[in-house]
């Protein structure tokens, strides 16, 4: 009679056990509801992506920044300015013995070698007198410019 007990409370403790584990039917009814909306919150999510990115290049893109290929954004590499910058010149000044006021025409701003060269005899005197030039080499870049004499 003791096992007979023992046998029924455990078997009533299955039952039990198994009652607790199974889905009841508010539960059941509910799962699918979830699955539909988180269905339906995907694919409107999906369409509003479709819609949202643009084809084409990333809006990060500009003119100091690219995107490659593979999706990775990068600085653009940008050329030498057209006009050959500070270095170009330098480069000139040395032509003509005066490369010592290359730091002042830098200073001053005078950076563009092809603005400079278009220059007529008073406006380089004017360049001559903001770079602090003596007045011999004043003289000599103001009659020849950036040609050698």
């Amino acid at each position: 009679a003791a096992a007979v007990a023992l046998s029924a409370a455990s078997s009533s403790s299955s039952s039990a056990a198994t009652a607790a584990t199974a889905p009841t039917a508010p539960t059941a009814l509910a799962a699918p509801a979830t699955a539909a909306r988180t269905a339906a919150s995907t694919s409107t999510a999906a369409a509003s992506a479709s819609t949202a990115a643009p084809a084409g290049p990333s809006p990060l893109s500009s003119r100091l920044f690219t995107t490659t290929p593979d999706g990775r954004t990068v600085l653009r590499e940008t050329p030498p300015p057209p006009t050959g910058g500070m270095a170009a010149v330098a480069a000139a000044l040395a032509q003509i013995n005066l490369q010592a006021y290359a730091a002042a025409f830098d200073a001053e701003g005078y950076d563009d070698i092809a603005f400079l060269r278009g220059l007529d005899a008073a406006e380089r005197a004017d360049v001559a007198k903001e770079t602090g030039m003596k007045p011999g080499h004043a003289g000599r870049f103001v009659k020849f410019g950036f040609e050698p004499p």
